[in-house]
């Protein structure tokens, strides 16, 4: 927690209470605490020690968050007019130019939260530039993709040449891309194919080609199964989504794998008769290749200069993107599990302590009360006791001893000093139910840092 961060309502509203000091607020109420504490660790409150519990005072910093609506230490951000003066917005970003601006910036370049249409600009130049002929721009990775400030980097840069900030891990990702060069494609199979390759020659419904490509889809598979063998991925027939089809695993991530065969429109089909003037060409198999990697992924195919063998140095280099964004995404999720779970145990154990001062303070202040009301009650027997005299009807004498001996055996009944099974038998060390610490969870779900978390009232 940042001091300049916002306060929420339940906090907003106990800085207005302590700033007008219509009345008394201090952190001996388990409700109270954790928000005067939250209050005191941003420098808007103090509580100094006084006589009882520390009584909360604003300070010069929650005098100004409540004047100005935020901390005065808050770091100034630049206006949107100059956000968005920036070459994305002025001129675009060439693929080129954009890895020659993440080099000069030391390998981290920053946009200050850019407007939406700056920020869809930057996103369009990464892509592009990781489809590019320069090898090391398929390493560009960026984060801010819809809010914040947009930030891309090249990892290897980031582990050389940045700051010790740059190259902290909550951001970097978790592997860096390897380069990619030409993968060989042999004329004929192995001795002993790769077991999906043996699977798709016996199986040809797997892939979309006429028969006369299948020799030449089957070397191709061999050489991708031999490439992803060597970077530690495996080709699996994935059959997860309803239907068998080729996928690539690359440990936790399965990319589609789909290759087929374009089609084209006749040409020498004869002209359409009479009536049916509007009756579109037949689409015939064209003889040539398309790979697609992903679902919605890129796409390679044969064309006038290259053959689809000549491209799959482009495919692994893509693949490898996707890889490592994979892991970069897991790491972070797994960093802001652990992040998320160490604070939810820390606010667990914080309402546990509240729970039990609050369940002992309860207890001993019942006993007192019925310690103090049974006192008051001998006190009254004693005084109306002598009231019924002898010249009073004997029909009044015999009430009020009737009343002051049911008073006192009541009076004794409460008392717990003649009751010492009441403080033997009561849990000094409770323990509560999940449920009974929410109302000091601040929000948070007793039930586990996954059960979702509400901002308090």
């Amino acid at each position: 927690m940042r001091p300049w961060d916002p306060l929420n309502e339940r906090q907003l509203g106990m800085l207005r209470r302590i700033g007008d000091g219509t009345d008394v607020v201090s952190n001996a109420g388990p409700s109270l605490a954790l928000t005067v504490y939250a209050l005191r660790a941003r420098g808007l409150v103090t509580t100094p020690a006084q006589a009882g519990w520390p009584r909360a005072e604003i300070t010069d910093a929650g005098r100004f968050y409540l004047g100005h609506g935020h901390h005065p230490r808050r770091p100034d951000r630049p206006s949107r007019r100059e956000r968005n003066k920036n070459p994305a917005k002025q001129a675009g970003v060439a693929p080129a130019d954009l890895l020659g601006m993440v080099q000069t910036a030391g390998g981290s370049l920053t946009i200050p939260d850019p407007a939406p249409a700056v920020r869809a600009a930057w996103r369009r130049a990464v892509y592009a530039a990781r489809r590019s002929e320069a090898p090391e721009a398929a390493m560009l990775m960026y984060t801010g993709r819809d809010n914040g400030d947009l930030r891309i980097w090249l990892p290897s840069h980031a582990r050389s040449g940045t700051t010790q900030a740059e190259a902290s891990p909550s951001v970097l990702p978790a592997v860096q891309v390897p380069k990619s060069p030409a993968v060989k494609v042999a004329e004929h199979l192995p001795a002993s194919p790769h077991p999906v390759v043996v699977l798709v020659r016996d199986s040809p419904n797997l892939i979309q080609v006429t028969s006369g490509l299948l020799p030449r889809v089957l070397v191709i598979l061999q050489a991708i199964a031999d490439e992803t063998g060597r970077r530690g991925y495996d080709l699996i027939v994935d059959s997860t989504r309803g239907h068998h089809g080729l996928a690539v695993d690359a440990g936790g991530l399965r990319c589609e794998l789909r290759i087929k065969e374009t089609n084209e429109y006749r040409t020498d089909q004869h002209p359409p008769a009479r009536g049916n003037l509007h009756r579109r060409p037949d689409r015939v198999p064209s003889g040539r290749l398309q790979l697609s990697l992903g679902t919605h992924g890129r796409t390679w195919a044969d064309g006038k200069r290259s053959q689809l063998e000549d491209r799959l140095g482009e495919i692994f280099a893509e693949l490898d993107t996707k890889v490592a964004a994979y892991r970069a995404r897991r790491a972070r999720q797994q960093r802001e599990q652990t992040e998320r779970r160490a604070r939810w145990e820390k606010a667990m154990s914080a309402a546990r302590h509240s729970f039990t001062y609050a369940y002992r303070r309860d207890y001993i202040l019942a006993q007192h009360n019925a310690w103090r009301l049974a006192d008051s009650l001998r006190q009254f027997c004693a005084v109306i006791d002598p009231a019924f005299t002898a010249p009073d009807p004997e029909s009044w004498q015999r009430a009020g001893k009737t009343w002051t001996a049911w008073l006192t055996r009541y009076a004794d009944s409460i008392d717990p000093a003649r009751m010492p099974e009441a403080f033997a038998s009561f849990a000094f060390d409770p323990q509560p139910a999940p449920d009974d610490l929410e109302p000091y969870l601040d929000g948070w779900n007793p039930h586990g840092p996954e059960a979702g978390y509400r901002q308090p009232d």
